[in-house]
């Protein structure tokens, strides 16, 4: 997540920014059933100072950016087997889904 982030230029996510998706979700999941149970048990975790600070970002990630500075082969790597794992799903298209104009906001 980190390589397609810095591909994306996106650099980091505040825990508010998606909180809503990872806590009392709907009346049978606790968190967005889209996600994976790993990842939002690893987000609830991290998030969990968020109603102290709800501008509390990702700092693990750090260690991995300044890995990805100092060698640009490790980035590239890892951004190809992120993208790997993402061909892997089915893509969503018609009126399952859309091309977003903007990846940080829905078409209008």
């Amino acid at each position: 997540m980190v390589a397609l982030s810095g591909a994306h230029a996106i650099g980091f996510s505040y825990c508010k920014e998606f909180s809503s998706n990872l806590y009392n979700y709907n009346r049978t999941s606790q968190f967005d059933p889209s996600y994976s149970p790993r990842l939002a048990q690893a987000l609830r975790n991290t998030c969990v100072n968020q109603q102290k600070d709800p501008t509390y970002p990702y700092s693990r990630t750090k260690v991995h950016v300044e890995e990805y500075i100092r060698d640009q082969n490790l980035f590239f790597k890892a951004f190809a087997s992120a993208m790997q794992k993402l061909s892997e799903h089915a893509v969503k298209f018609d009126r399952n889904g859309e091309i977003r104009h903007r990846c940080d906001a829905f078409n209008n």
